[in-house]
């Protein structure tokens, strides 16, 4: 649970349930849902790229990263996050576990065929048809901060599905310091749209179930 846990979620307060959509319990369930690909926004070190990929090796999951970091978000920040400029980049120290190059992380996806990475920004994505998106069944959001995931979601909008299980690596349910970033990029992408949804993992890492 969040450090500032507060019973009514201020983003969603039609969901009380604080569950966690961890990357095993979203590889799994992956597994269930209707034939169909992945696609992952935020790589880093690629430790949720191949759990993901290991547990679904005949779905195609297509992983989108700069490798740069994140970017200056104008949002308020969490006091503790860790979310400053360039955090979480190839090579970054506070972080050994994340190569120390793009080519790094190349290596580490070698033995998983079914991983398409692409060294993109997400502001800056191409038509869907262009990486071989066929229809997507399951999304990864870890990019953290408000602006990347406001276009993480505006091209799903481009992609093709009916029904879509989407894991928000930061989420934070209840926990109003994150109340201006994945969560609130959320909100205004289904009130936008009118897509109908569920969330039945609104806890620290959220998973939200949308249909078209």
């Amino acid at each position: 649970m969040g450090d500032q846990f507060i019973e009514v979620d201020n983003i969603f307060p039609e969901f009380t349930n604080s569950e966690v959509c961890s990357i095993e319990k979203f590889a799994q369930k992956i597994k269930d849902l209707d034939p169909g690909d992945i696609i992952e926004f935020g790589v880093a070190s690629a430790q949720t790229t191949i759990e993901i990929a290991r547990n679904n090796l005949d779905r195609k999951l297509f992983a989108y990263d700069h490798f740069m970091g994140l970017e200056e978000s104008s949002k308020p920040l969490p006091i503790h996050a860790g979310w400053h400029e360039g955090a979480f980049r190839v090579g970054d120290p506070d972080y050994p576990h994340i190569p120390g190059s793009i080519a790094g992380v190349f290596k580490k996806l070698e033995p998983y065929p079914n991983v398409n990475l692409f060294v993109e920004d997400v502001h800056e994505l191409k038509d869907p048809s262009e990486y071989g998106i066929g229809k997507v069944v399951a999304v990864n959001v870890d990019v953290d901060i408000y602006e990347p995931t406001v276009s993480c979601l505006k091209f799903l909008d481009k992609c093709d599905w009916d029904k879509l299980y989407i894991r928000f690596d930061d989420w934070h349910g209840h926990d109003p310091q994150f109340d201006h970033h994945e969560r609130l990029a959320a909100r205004e992408w289904l009130d936008r749209t009118g897509y109908k949804f569920e969330i039945p993992e609104n806890g620290h890492v959220g998973g939200m179930i949308v249909w078209r």
